[in-house]
């Protein structure tokens, strides 16, 4: 981007101009913006410098100067700071003085000598990357937290000592709102939730490893008997993975009874252990909780199966999502029994389970409520048939977002209409456009993903879906006519035939449609024409 070095007529575009066009600039060019004149730093600071994020070495590399001459400049007004490259993190975390307590003003000198002067920040992230940042790291993050107090929501995926981490978040930030710590924390959890800030909304801790402190263990210990739990009446959302060492209850307990109504989420591996403990059921039930997510978004433990039926035999359950390997029978069984009341059902990656496509079946004739189902990654006699979505009718038509492969009877090779095998060929067309005809009474669809990679039975290479929908109007595609909400179609890695004609109805009848994914991820590679159409009709979709 080339910018001249006067335009007096910028001064003049109204600030709202200026913030629609903004977004569009890319970060480089946005610093040499600010660097351009004094009368361009006026006008732009405001919208600018609200975010610092430089996370990939070749954005360092090549605006890490520009950045760093502009943080000199406008650091007191930035709101957000994203660190993920050492460049930034050499630079924005302050170096404490040989003397600790010896501060300047405001801002701490770092080794380069210059001031760093973040004093404003909302939000802060330390996003983890390979390289070493030099100095200690653990005194310049507190150094910087301490800078401002003004920080509401707080993301770390660096390792960091335990206790200087609950350090931080329960004595530094008293403005605290949202918290992720998405690393292993291994320390006190019972003392990091009972001690979190009244202001707390959010709290996702991503592994958890309970240490008990030496401080806080032992039975004669009066000082920790004694200490007062703040309330936390503001708190929306805990998740809480990891193992609590068979110690939930005295984890929780005190913790979730300073809680409000307003806690609506609380999942996690962590939570999930707790789902047959009474005095955790208690204390949630106290403040009118009832337990309606269940998310089981890590690697699993080994559970038995008879224990992961007795948690999804709660039939209040409204969101699941769980991994496969976790639905063996008895699992599968309470979930088809249990489904009348889901809005959302993702059954996570592959692996040996008992969940089929007719279970998948059952579950869409009986779950009026079902919004998003997600169970991509069944395969082999486990997947989704033809027979599995026409064998009865849906009870919902409320899906927004459909994600799974069906398995469609097809004429396979690259030329599909010999005359040989007409009569295959409309037979697989007719069940094609009895499928589509069933996908297209979901009025309300946004997302429809029905592509993707699968396994081969000999090999662990991935290979396109040859039996899957072709995606043609001779198919039946004009039977998804009514979609017209519609605005992500994933078809990729499959062997489908979209081409022009296709991709012009899809303009004519999908308005909402912002991006397709695999028109040219097809078995055989599609013609210029389809290349040229994408390329100048519509290259964001590519």
């Amino acid at each position: 981007m080339n910018i001249p070095t006067a335009l007096p007529t910028l001064v003049t575009i109204p600030t709202e101009t200026l913030e629609t066009i903004l977004p569009y600039l890319n970060q480089g060019d946005l610093y040499h913006c600010v660097l351009t004149c004094r009368e361009w730093n006026r006008t732009l600071i405001p919208y600018l410098w609200r975010t610092l994020s430089v996370c990939s070495s070749a954005r360092a590399s090549r605006f890490g100067e520009d950045a760093l001459r502009a943080l000199k400049m406008n650091g007191s007004l930035i709101r957000e700071l994203h660190l993920g490259h050492r460049l930034l993190y050499e630079r924005c975390l302050p170096w404490e003085p040989v003397d600790s307590n010896l501060w300047v003003g405001e801002a701490l000198i770092n080794k380069r000598g210059s001031l760093v002067n973040l004093t404003r920040l909302h939000t802060l992230e330390l996003k983890s990357f390979h390289h070493f940042v030099y100095g200690f790291f653990h005194a310049r993050v507190t150094a910087l937290v301490r800078q401002n107090p003004s920080i509401q929501c707080f993301k770390i995926s660096r390792k960091m000592d335990a206790s200087a981490l609950m350090q931080l978040v329960i004595q530094y930030m008293p403005n605290l709102e949202d918290l992720e710590i998405d690393t292993v924390f291994r320390g006190d959890v019972k003392e990091l939730l009972e001690n979190l800030p009244e202001k707390v909304r959010t709290v996702k801790l991503r592994t958890v490893e309970h240490l008990t402190s030496p401080a806080t263990s032992g039975p004669d210990d009066t000082k920790a008997m004694a200490r007062k739990v703040r309330s936390h009446h503001a708190l929306e959302s805990l998740t809480l993975s990891g193992l609590l060492s068979g110690r939930e209850e005295d984890v929780l307990v005190k913790f979730l009874e300073s809680c409000s109504p307003k806690l609506k989420i609380f999942d996690g591996m962590g939570c999930f252990w707790c789902t047959g403990n009474k005095a955790v059921a208690k204390a949630l039930s106290s403040i009118g909780f009832v337990w309606t997510v269940l998310r089981w978004n890590e690697h699993p433990y080994n559970i038995a199966d008879e224990d992961v039926a007795k948690v999804i035999a709660n039939k209040s359950w409204t969101v699941i999502e769980v991994f496969a390997k976790k639905l063996r029978y008895m699992a599968v069984q309470a979930l088809v029994e249990n489904c009348d009341n889901l809005t959302v059902l993702n059954v996570m990656e592959h692996g040996y389970t008992a969940f089929t496509g007719a279970h998948m079946q059952t579950i869409l004739s009986r779950a009026k409520n079902l919004k998003s189902l997600q169970v991509h990654w069944l395969r082999g006699t486990l997947k989704i048939s033809t027979e599995d979505i026409l064998m009865s009718e849906w009870a919902t038509t409320s899906l927004e977002h459909i994600d799974f492969k069906i398995d469609v009877p097809r004429v396979h090779g690259q030329i599909a209409d010999k005359d040989d095998l007409a009569e295959e060929i409309q037979s697989s067309r007719d069940i094609q456009r009895q499928l589509l005809r069933r996908l297209g009474q979901q009025k309300n669809l946004k997302r429809l993903m029905i592509g993707g990679k699968i396994t081969g039975t000999r090999s662990r290479h991935l290979k396109h879906q040859r039996n899957c929908l072709e995606f043609t109007l001779e198919a039946g595609l004009d039977e998804l006519k009514d979609l017209k909400k519609l605005e992500l179609l994933d078809i990729h890695h499959m062997d489908h035939r979209a081409g022009v004609p296709e991709l012009e109805w899809m303009v004519k009848n999908w308005p909402r449609l912002s991006h397709i994914r695999g028109i040219l991820d097809c078995l055989y590679p599609p013609g210029d024409k389809v290349q040229v159409w994408m390329e100048t009709r519509r290259p964001s979709w590519r």
